[in-house]
């Protein structure tokens, strides 16, 4: 689902008419009708929106659409969301993740270029990489549905991580 089609959906949900939630955010009523409509979104009036709406989805989507972050991953909406099967899903796929990096490790001792690989084993590597990745949409899909469901709040989450991570000495500011 595209932004324009997202902040709709939430809006709705929201119970929200376009003027309000325009005046929410400072911006005018056919603004949110162009966002609506398609059009570009700035990355602080995506915030805005989701934080109005109370809808760390509508983020997610911005930051896949606009491809915002380091690595960007599509919001899925072609699964069942149920918040114990997404937990189910990201079980299964940190399962794989697990034993994919311990192949890939195995694949990668001792080599420090790429050239170092044949043909055969940077294809391995690929897969590998890929099903490495595929616990990336679970991660998010799970924070998500714990963000609608029970309120958890992903920026306390996210400063948690931070804080943590200075505490460990793996991150300095």
């Amino acid at each position: 689902m595209s932004f324009s089609q997202e902040l709709l959906v939430q809006r709705k949900k929201n119970g929200m008419s376009q003027t309000a939630l325009a005046m929410a955010i400072g911006v005018t009523q056919s603004t949110i009708s162009d966002y609506e409509s398609g059009r570009d979104v700035p990355q602080e009036n995506a915030y805005r929106l989701s934080k109005v709406l109370e809808s760390d989805r509508l983020l997610a989507v911005h930051c896949f659409e606009y491809k915002t972050g380091f690595f960007n991953v599509p919001v899925l909406n072609g699964v069942d969301d149920h918040n114990v099967v997404c937990m189910g899903v990201l079980i299964e796929e940190a399962a794989e993740l697990i034993s994919n990096l311990e192949r890939l490790r195995k694949l990668v001792v001792n080599k420090r270029d790429r050239r170092e690989f044949n043909k055969e084993e940077w294809q391995r590597l690929l897969q590998h990489e890929e099903q490495v990745l595929d616990i990336m949409p679970a991660i998010q899909m799970h924070l998500i549905e714990m963000s609608e469901l029970y309120g958890l709040d992903l920026h306390d989450l996210e400063f948690r991580l931070e804080q943590k991570m200075k505490r460990k000495k793996y991150y300095k500011k």
